[in-house]
Order: structure tokens, then C-alpha cells, then sequence
């Protein structure tokens, strides 16, 4: 799998797509919003919306199939303090995807990758202490199919219930209830997490 190494793939949404999908232009009239913006390179606002340059890692497997979590976290390729997310850790892979997307309507948050930007986000939306409320369901959950002998009905109802009381995509119930299956480590708890911050965040622009 060496020569996915140095190799792009293009799976972006492109700004010309952006501009069709009747999102409403509204960028924060925030300093820090435009400090960050001048600050990474790749980045600026356009007469559209914020243009920017992202990029992700996946394990080759992923290729061209559903997320669980809904949706798809980017990093700013021109951002000083990227994660490689090589996989390594559980984390990402070696198939790099990037390109170029234009933001309509963007939520900005100050904050790094994993949990805090993510936990800044919804309580933005939610309500402060809410990520924390959701989150602590979400582990208690999978704790106790540690030490319950669930039947997978019952495992997919509880998942549905959990998605649907915090703004979660319940369409992907079956997909993460099958994730489940073939996970380990708090790999669950972040599917079920990202999947409800992302539906969220989506819907609120």
C-alpha cells in the first residue's frame, strides 16, 4: 500500500457544488474568525463564502463507503498545526484525501482537533454542559454492553433512542450498530459522539 503515500484523492465538495445546495451566505464577523483566516494559508474569503484548502486521512478500506459519524471531519491543509493521523493510533490511514471547498455558512469555534472543538461546537448550538450531558450517556452505553448481554435489538433501539434525544443522523442506527461488531477500543463511543456533533452542526448551516 506504499503508493498511497504520496497520492490525493479528489472526494471533496467543490465550491462550484457548494454554491447549488441553497445554503444562505453567513460568515462570522468575528476578528478572530478573520485573524484565523490570514493565518492559514489556503484560505480566504471570497464574494461566495470561505474558500479552503482541507485535507484528511482514511484507511484504504473506507474508500468510497458511508460514514458512520455522518460526516467527514477535515483538517485546513495550510494550518500550522496539523495531525498526521496516519493510522498508527487508530486514528486516520494512509489514503490522503484533499482539495478545495467552499464553506457557505460556517460554524467557527477556536479549538483543536479531537473533543474540544467538537464539544465547543454543540454547546455553541446546544446549550453550555450539553456535549458533556450527551457524552457521558454515550459512554455509559458502552459500558454497559461490556457487561450486559444485550441482544442486538436491543442494542440497536438503545443507539436509536441515544442518536435521536441529542440531534443524532438515526438513518445510520444499523450501520453503527454493525460497526459495533467489528470496533474496539472507545472507537463506538466516538462514532455514536461524531455522528450526533455532525448531524448538529449540519443542520444548524
Amino acid at each position: 500500500m506504499d503508493f498511497y503515500i504520496n497520492w490525493y484523492k479528489k472526494a471533496i465538495i467543490s465550491p462550484e457544488t457548494a454554491k447549488v445546495l441553497r445554503v444562505e451566505k453567513q460568515l462570522p464577523e468575528d476578528t478572530v474568525f478573520t485573524k484565523a483566516i490570514q493565518n492559514t494559508k489556503g484560505a480566504r474569503i471570497t464574494e461566495d463564502g470561505l474558500e479552503l484548502e482541507i485535507f484528511r486521512n482514511q484507511h484504504p478500506n473506507q474508500s468510497g463507503d458511508y460514514s458512520v459519524r455522518s460526516g467527514v471531519f477535515y483538517q485546513p491543509f495550510g494550518s500550522m498545526r496539523k495531525e498526521p493521523y496516519s493510522g498508527r493510533s487508530g486514528y486516520g490511514g494512509t489514503e490522503k484525501i484533499k482539495g478545495i471547498t467552499l464553506l457557505r455558512k460556517p460554524l467557527f469555534v477556536k479549538g483543536a482537533t479531537g473533543g474540544k472543538a467538537p464539544q465547543m461546537a454543540y454547546d455553541f448550538i446546544k446549550g453550555k454542559g450539553f456535549y458533556e450531558k450527551m457524552r457521558s450517556e454515550v459512554i455509559s452505553f458502552v459500558l454497559s454492553c461490556s457487561y450486559n448481554k444485550f441482544r442486538p435489538r436491543e442494542i440497536y433501539e438503545k443507539i436509536y433512542l441515544i442518536l435521536e434525544k441529542y440531534g443524532g443522523d438515526t438513518n445510520l442506527t444499523g450501520d453503527i450498530e454493525e460497526f459495533r461488531l467489528r470496533t474496539k477500543g472507545n472507537n463506538l463511543a466516538y462514532a455514536i459522539q461524531e455522528n450526533i456533533v455532525a448531524n448538529v452542526v449540519r443542520s444548524a448551516g
